[in-house]
């Protein structure tokens, strides 16, 4: 049993495109055996869709990345009872944690899949996020992933972790102003930020896609060349 879940678990290392071919070779080769359950059980495994496959790819690759995440989604999943609980969390520190292990991981599957559309990297970003239950860490990190997954909600949790504010007065305070507007921005600059980041990560994507066209174009342009010339010395030594 414990060789044909190592078998199993390798169908999930394979190419995407060459998923479904090594499946069948698997369940007849099972079934040859002689163990017809086990077969159909194989047989049965569905192909997984390229976001799924990327990131058991993503698990396979980046063990340091991995743990980093899971580490972070542990933190926020401790952050959050903490805080359900009535105590003091740093939530939101924790949720940036999980923020910078993430766009860690998103980066990473440009690499993997160089022309990674962006809904799917959306998805990708989504699973990875589903390490903040334990359930989802679960799933995660063996790699065998065979459905996206969904981050767990935290809308509830988002203002909490914010000391409680002090009863307002009639008298002004300008330095509590002057942090509260500081505050304001920097949370703008991060949300700015971040949607940069995303738009950069699309646009390098695209950029290492087309330098990829233009290579193969530049390949076959320098081919040609070769062929024209070789036919041009033949056709002079005649």
């Amino acid at each position: 049993m414990a060789d044909i879940e190592k078998q199993i678990a390798g169908l999930y290392a394979e190419p995407l495109d060459q998923f479904t071919a090594a499946r069948n070779d698997l369940a007849a080769q099972v079934k040859k055996d002689g163990d017809k359950e086990a077969a159909e059980r194989v047989k049965a495994l569905k192909k997984p869709s390229v976001s799924v496959w990327v990131v058991n790819q993503l698990v396979r690759t980046r063990e340091l990345d991995l743990k980093r995440l899971l580490q972070a989604g542990e933190r926020v999943e401790k952050a959050q009872k903490a805080m359900l609980a009535g105590k003091k969390a740093k939530f939101e520190d924790a949720r940036n944690d999980q923020r910078v292990a993430v766009r860690a991981m998103r980066s990473a599957a440009t690499e993997i899949l160089p022309n990674i559309s962006a809904s799917v990297l959306e998805r990708v970003a989504r699973s990875l996020e589903a390490a903040s239950s334990a359930e989802g860490r679960d799933q995660l990190k063996d790699g065998l992933l065979t459905q996206d997954l969904e981050p767990p909600g935290f809308e509830i949790l988002a203002g909490l972790g914010a000391a409680p504010s002090k009863p307002k007065t009639d008298k002004p305070n300008p330095k509590l102003d002057a942090l509260e507007e500081s505050l304001k921005t920097a949370k703008e600059t991060l949300k700015t930020a971040e949607s940069e980041a995303k738009q950069l990560e699309v646009a390098a994507a695209k950029a290492v896609k087309a330098a990829e066209a233009a290579r193969k174009k530049a390949d076959k342009a320098a081919a040609d060349l070769q062929k024209i010339e070789e036919a041009l010395t033949k056709a002079k030594k005649r």
